[in-house]
């Protein structure tokens, strides 16, 4: 289908960005986008999911669902999960 591969500068940054979550956090799918990408997904409804797209150049894509309210964004990657992503999946969970 025209998909390009995942890289394997891709698969080291989506495994790195894994790595760097806490221990505490509930293990996300994971999946491959049609631009080579990784995605981690967590879900627990549909009005309750986050997803984060992990590039090659080490920019971290993400998209949630929080009840009525969207947000979107981009983060640089440098090794520690963003605060922001970390919030993002703490809500995801939220009671």
């Amino acid at each position: 289908y025209d998909a390009r591969p995942v890289t394997v500068d891709a698969y080291y940054r989506a495994v790195v960005f894994l790595s760097s979550l806490p221990n505490s956090i509930a293990a996300p799918t994971v999946g491959v986008e049609p631009d080579g990408h990784i995605t981690f997904e967590w879900y627990r409804s549909p009005q309750r999911t986050l997803s984060v797209s992990v590039s090659p150049e080490g920019d971290l894509h993400y998209a949630a669902l929080l009840g009525p309210n969207k947000t979107y964004g981009t983060e640089v990657f440098f090794g520690e999960t963003p605060k922001v992503i970390l919030d993002l999946i703490y809500r995801v969970y939220a009671a």
